[in-house]
């Protein structure tokens, strides 16, 4: 019976993972993309979290960064070594938070983005990395057939179902990208060599790429509109007390009790 890996053992692999030429290539495909999608602004709190030891906050204006990770601590940054379901850190106390390939590699994405958009401040911005199950890496993966391997045991989300997902959580998307049109080859010399198809697949075929970046801020008035739904339900609770208090006020001056 062959052994089935334990979630740590499964987050080791995926770092190792990610510290190949074809990981470190496709990491440095979505910081090209984060500089150029990201608003420049100043971010007070940012945290990262993902697989791999690549710094996707390494070029923004932050005071403090914060690093989660499943399996070990990180260098000399300030990590915290936690399960992606459950994020120990406080309520709207991020103004950046970056899911580095977290969605694709988790067992309960949904869980994991509501916990970012949680602990997220009002506008403050996600950014969410993927790998695009319709373009050229969702065919390889079809084609290999090897699902117990990295990457090709990832979820593969659409875009369309994180940009569902993050509507309902009360942020809006402003930016994003599609990007990575290379086959996913391990070799850094053939994928130097097919840098053409990068330019050529952003003008030709977008739909086919291999990975996607979305941002999406959380608007303060989210936060002001669930306080006003809130106050109103209070406000029509008292409204349907008064009566009944009002009553116990008159049976109580009639001498009944």
């Amino acid at each position: 019976m062959p052994h089935r890996k334990t979630r740590r053992e499964e987050i080791q692999a995926l770092s190792v993972w990610f510290e190949t030429e074809l990981g470190q290539a496709l990491t440095k495909s979505s910081l090209h993309h984060l500089a150029k999608a990201l608003p420049c602004r100043y971010h007070d709190t940012a945290v990262q979290m993902g697989p791999g030891v690549v710094d996707f906050l390494e070029n923004v204006d932050s005071r403090l960064r914060i690093y989660v990770n499943a399996d070990n601590l990180t260098g000399d940054r300030v990590s915290v070594v936690s399960d992606w379901n459950t994020i120990p850190l406080g309520r709207n106390s991020a103004d950046l938070f970056v899911l580095a390939h977290t969605l694709d590699f988790t067992p309960d994405p949904r869980v994991v983005l509501r916990e970012a958009a949680t602990i997220l401040a009002p506008e403050g911005c996600l950014v969410v990395c993927g790998l695009h199950p319709f373009g050229i890496w969702g065919l390889c993966r079809l084609f290999y057939g090897r699902k117990e391997n990295m990457p090709w045991n990832g979820n593969y989300l659409p875009v369309t179902r994180i940009q569902d997902w993050i509507s309902l959580l009360g942020l809006e998307t402003i930016g994003g990208s599609m990007h990575f049109y290379r086959p996913p080859f391990e070799s850094m010399a053939i994928l130097r060599r097919m840098a053409f198809m990068e330019t050529a697949g952003r003008r030709w075929w977008p739909a086919l790429s291999g990975a996607y970046l979305l941002v999406a801020r959380k608007n303060s008035l989210n936060v002001r509109l669930v306080r006003a739904r809130k106050d109103a339900v209070r406000l029509r609770s008292r409204k349907r007390l008064q009566p009944v208090a009002q009553q116990s006020t008159r049976i109580r001056g009639g001498g009944l009790l």
